[in-house]
């Protein structure tokens, strides 16, 4: 099976308006969650009704009922490790073609939207 491009999953998400969970870069107390409205060529993302998901530090799972609400931000690309759909859950056996992780090499040109 051939790898898609993240571009493609990202873009995916954006079409189907489905709500994605932002693991971010050296920041593991908490996960952004939101809908993609937008995105260029460096994964900067714009996030509309997106919430700041604080995590367990003993347990490592998200604490929904103290979400806090941020509206509409844009998310760096840099800051991104990890998207994952909000039904998806990362576990050892799980297949990962429904995980985006952003790319090593960002010279090249990926075409995306921010409109809104």
């Amino acid at each position: 099976m051939s790898m898609r491009p993240p571009i493609n999953c990202l873009f995916d998400n954006l079409q189907q308006q489905s709500i994605v969970t932002f693991w971010l870069f050296e920041q593991l107390n908490f996960r952004i969650r939101g809908k993609i409205a937008g995105f260029d060529e460096f994964m900067n993302v714009v996030i509309v009704n997106a919430e700041e998901i604080p995590i367990d530090k003993e347990t490592g799972k998200e604490i929904i009922t103290k979400a806090k609400k941020l509206g509409r931000i844009l998310l760096k690309g840099d800051n991104i490790t990890l998207i994952t759909t909000n039904n998806d859950t990362v576990k050892e056996s799980q297949p990962t073609d429904k995980i985006i992780q952003k790319p090593k090499d960002t010279t090249n040109k990926m075409v995306g939207t921010l409109e809104g």
